[in-house]
């Protein structure tokens, strides 16, 4: 039987704030008590979880959160998933092939690796489940949070996973709007198959986060899924729609089992709708019910504790072994021990080939990564200035130069001025581009009217501000 607690607190834990649902659970009967929206202060991270924990409990206090025992979901952002096969195995066996995946995964990131898994482990007919792995240092940072809180962690956990679970069909795609992009969650047949965080480390429009949405559905084959929309920020889901081009089913708090109270929505909650905190109501229920989909506080994956034996245990096995010495006895012993050692030797020989095109597979993945990781910085000006184009102006591009990765011109004819101008004007108002000049217009004197053009431009990759590339402010500054 599930253990209920009377009152639970779940924590949407995000960059720089924190959703708050306090949930009340008596027999079948879920109320929300309390919502509220933490915003921490100016300059300050979970990097220093102290000061954090100990803001976050004033906040606590002043707002009528009587609860102790909280569910935290930490953001897709910290968190590093990849999907598993694993073969018709036992628990224990299926177990340790993810154990091993998971020791890969903590030697490719170079850090130690907090690690559970989403799905079933073992069976029969196999499949596949989700490794999640988040590193232990922020692992730790969540409970130094919790202690300097007051509170009692009852669970750490994936925010967006836990949204999922109460999400139906059970084939579905959700995506989750947040403060620094969004967070997509792909379930097949009931079970998680793709986690993955959207967007920069800044703030990200539905514009941009539609055509990156798009490509990730379509690298999993997931475009004819049902897409789920979450947002835990206000109202931008009717953007996303329309950037998408579908309607989007919403979660609600109803949609959890749950029923508001009349206080709810007091003056924490930032003026934020209901369905802003069904991140953080889930994570309680979910807590409440001991549902959770991965559990870093109490990893399926960790090795089972040594037993310890008490006093009359060991006096009982000394007394059983004395009885039961022997040759005949031992010689039973060994002959049995060889046996079993001879049968996991075939198992794990058996098994060679398929551990091999395992590692092939992870190596070939791991190669592939480093395209988006370490690629040129002309991609993302081409996109830039891809971007900046209608396709139904008469305009085109004949040649492209990039030096340096920052200095770079257009060229191109266009049957208007007026779209020349339209360009360089767009071309001024995107953020990544700077300096930009338009060059003379001049007549081709073709036997279509049509106008050639030049503009300069320097280009700044993301992350690089203009204040931190002296050349370009010498330059500048000359001018």
């Amino acid at each position: 039987m599930k253990r209920r607690s009377a009152t639970i607190l779940g924590l949407a834990v995000n960059e720089h704030s924190i959703l708050c649902a306090q949930v009340t659970v008596d027999g079948a009967s879920r109320t929300v008590r309390q919502l509220g929206l933490f915003v921490l202060e100016e300059g300050r991270s979970f990097d220093a979880p102290a000061a954090v924990g100990e803001a976050f409990a004033a906040f606590l206090a002043a707002n009528h959160f009587t609860a102790t025992r909280a569910v935290v979901g930490v953001p897709a952002r910290w968190l590093i998933a990849q999907e598993k096969e694993v073969p018709p195995v036992g628990e224990e066996e299926a177990k340790t092939i993810v154990r091993l995946h998971a020791e890969r995964m903590g030697s490719a990131e170079k850090g130690a690796l907090a690690v559970d898994a989403a799905g079933r482990l073992g069976g029969s007919a196999g499949g596949s489940v989700l490794v999640v792995a988040m590193l232990q240092k922020r692992l730790d940072q969540v409970h130094a949070f919790g202690q300097a809180a007051g509170l009692t962690l009852a669970g750490v956990t994936s925010t967006s996973l836990v949204v999922s679970d109460f999400i139906q069909p059970a084939s579905h795609a959700l995506v989750m709007l947040g403060e620094r992009g969004a967070e997509l969650v792909v379930r097949r047949d009931g079970s998680p198959r793709v986690l993955r965080h959207l967007g920069g480390a800044k703030a990200t429009s539905t514009a941009t986060l539609a055509p990156e949405l798009r490509r990730s559905l379509m690298s999993i084959s997931a475009v004819n899924e049902p897409l789920i929309v979450c947002d835990a920020t206000g109202d931008n889901c009717a953007a996303l729609e329309q950037q998408f081009g579908v309607v989007a089913q919403r979660p609600t708090l109803e949609s959890l089992s749950t029923t508001a109270a009349d206080a709810s929505l007091n003056g924490a909650a930032a003026g934020l709708q209901p369905g802003s905190f069904v991140p953080a109501v889930a994570l309680a229920v979910a807590g409440a019910d001991e549902v959770l989909p991965i559990d870093y506080t109490r990893s399926r994956l960790a090795p089972r504790p040594a037993r310890r034996f008490s006093s009359r245990a060991v006096l009982g096995m000394v007394l059983g072994g004395a009885l039961l010495a022997g040759l005949i006895a031992f010689y039973v012993l060994v002959t049995q021990a060889e046996a079993e050692a001879e049968s996991l030797a075939r198992q794990l020989e058996a098994r060679k080939p398929e551990i091999a095109a395992a590692e092939t597979l992870i190596d070939r993945t791991a190669y592939g990564r480093t395209f988006f990781e370490t690629r040129t910085p002309t991609l993302d000006c081409l996109r830039e200035l891809a971007e900046a184009f209608n396709y139904d102006e008469r305009i085109y591009v004949s040649s492209f130069l990039l030096n340096g990765a920052s200095e770079g011109e257009l060229k191109g004819r266009a049957t208007e001025e007026r779209l020349i101008l339209a360009l360089a004007d767009r071309l001024k108002g995107n953020k990544r581009f700077s300096q930009v000049q338009l060059g003379p217009i001049r007549e081709t004197g073709s036997r279509e009217r049509e106008f050639s053009f030049s503009i300069s431009f320097q280009f700044m990759p993301e992350g690089v501000a203009p204040a931190t590339r002296p050349a370009a402010a010498a330059r500048e500054g000359a001018r």
